[in-house]
């Protein structure tokens, strides 16, 4: 799924905008219980995690194309795996 277009990435407010939702994401997935994570272990809740401890604490380490890859591959599968685990598809 693409987003926002191929230059999407050199426009500062559509980055502003989807690294701030990939740090609530990750924020989420830090405040879920620890055995729900282990019982979903499909979910790469670390990696969402650790996204968001970037994004808080170490921005100057921050790579456009790796936010690229996960607006465009992995919070679409999150949102999957997310809609699977609550039953919903």
């Amino acid at each position: 799924m693409e987003v926002g277009g191929p230059e999407w990435v050199s426009k500062p407010m559509v980055m502003d905008a989807i690294c701030r939702n990939i740090t609530i994401i990750g924020e989420a997935a830090r405040n879920l219980d620890e055995l729900f994570r282990m019982d979903h272990t499909e979910v790469p809740w670390s990696g969402f995690i650790g996204a968001r401890n970037v994004l808080m604490h170490a921005y100057e380490y921050l790579k456009p194309e790796l936010i690229r890859e996960m607006a465009e591959k992995d919070v679409p599968e999150l949102l999957s795996n997310c809609l699977r685990i609550l039953g919903e598809k």
